[in-house]
């Protein structure tokens, strides 16, 4: 599986990181990634995944979770500045919870003012 990052990205002049993991959420929930070290997982059921963020971000990060087959899609995502929880559901009925592969793509500041 190729990855459009390499690692992760952190810029102290533009004060913002930069997070891209890989959620294998059959079986087993496992995240990999450039920046699998700087996040935990945690499988909360069927189809529910919280991501904890080793740094909290000073503010509500922009999430981008795409699955990575045409059995799931994304349900709901619920971003906070130290996690973000991902809920995925079965395609065909955009109802039943169904596990998943995902990626998912974080941008947050390091600071908590804007400019």
């Amino acid at each position: 599986m190729s990855s459009f990052l390499r690692r992760s990205v952190k810029s102290t002049q533009r004060k913002m990181r930069q997070l891209e993991l890989i959620i294998d959420g059959t079986g087993t929930a496992a995240l990999s990634g450039p920046a699998s070290l700087q996040a935990t997982l945690t499988d909360n059921g069927v189809g529910d995944f919280t991501i904890t963020f080793a740094e909290a971000f000073a503010q509500l990060p922009v999430c981008i979770p795409v699955c990575l087959t045409a059995d799931c899609v994304v349900d709901t995502m619920v971003p906070a500045v130290g996690s973000v929880q991902v809920t995925l559901v079965d395609a065909t009925d955009g109802t039943t919870a169904k596990d998943g592969d995902f990626h998912i793509l974080i941008i947050g500041s390091e600071v908590t003012d804007q400019f």
